[in-house]
């Protein structure tokens, strides 16, 4: 289902989200908590969001995007968020960015790659990216904490590639969440493309697609869309409003900037999809 989300900033199709006074956020907003788990002989570094009470919660783990900046904005943008609705938010870091050891990927590719080749190496780097999402969904799943069986994967511009990767090999999540696309690469990486559509054709998991309509690229996001929409996937693609007045600022929007704009939205996706946390 496409939606201009300029129509939903009331409630739109969904019910209208509860406001934060509404939701139980004992002693003010949450702080995050330093975590390590294991991958592929490395100890990784992590924020945790946890709500009040004991649990086990329902969770969700979000994956950073894949650029040079610090991976820290989205987390705290989002993170007290989710905590507040009564989910546990984990924030992984992949490898050699933020606090985890280990090389960042992207360094390793050469300056001088040709479009296409650098294309083939990107969609590759995913691949190998992918092992730190899935140590960090098996960390997730074993916390004591933590409901295993009520768990939603959120994700942006690489992230969000991630996410969906994610969701083919997990079936059992209980809904994704992408925030703009890989849209950086999509264009000159045919096996990007493909890797991702031929994902977008095995999952089942109840999908939100959210990007503003000046991100530099919405055809990742309405291709993955269109496929999940032949599959009779539960999907819902909310495409904004121009945010900011860049495209950087674009690809920005609901993970770091403008979180207020599309929560509510997020909030009833969640409710009406779902039935938001399950406890």
């Amino acid at each position: 289902m496409l939606l201009l989300a300029a129509v939903l900033g009331s409630g739109g199709e969904f019910s209208p989200a509860p406001s934060r006074s509404q939701q139980a956020e004992p002693g003010g907003e949450v702080q995050p908590e330093d975590i390590s788990f294991p991958s592929a002989g490395l100890d990784l570094h992590g924020f945790v969001y946890r709500p009040a009470g004991p649990g086990p919660h329902p969770a969700v783990l979000f994956n950073h995007g894949g650029g040079p900046r610090d991976p820290e904005p989205a987390h705290h943008a989002l993170g007290p968020r989710f905590a507040a609705m009564g989910y546990l938010f984990f924030a992984p870091e992949r490898r050699g960015r933020g606090q985890s050891p280990g090389e960042y990927l992207a360094t390793l590719i050469p300056h001088e790659a040709d479009p296409q080749a650098e294309g083939r190496l990107r969609a590759a780097e995913l691949e190998i990216e992918l092992f730190d999402v899935m140590a960090a969904l098996r960390y997730l799943e074993a916390r004591p904490d933590v409901d295993s069986a009520d768990i939603i994967m959120a994700g942006w511009s690489t992230g969000a590639a991630l996410t969906l990767l994610a969701a083919e090999r997990a079936p059992d999540l209980r809904a994704a969440i992408t925030f703009a696309s890989p849209r950086a690469f999509w264009s000159r990486s045919p096996e990007m493309q493909a890797r991702l559509l031929a994902a977008a054709r095995e999952i089942r998991t109840p999908t939100l697609l959210i990007q503003a309509e000046n991100d530099l690229d919405l055809t990742p996001t309405m291709a993955i869309s269109g496929e999940l929409e032949r599959q009779g996937v539960p999907h819902t693609t909310l495409i904004y409003p121009p945010f900011g007045i860049s495209a950087d600022e674009g690809q920005a929007f609901c993970a770091l900037l403008g979180t207020d704009i599309c929560w509510p939205d997020i909030a009833a996706f969640l409710r009406e999809t779902v039935g938001g946390p399950r406890r």
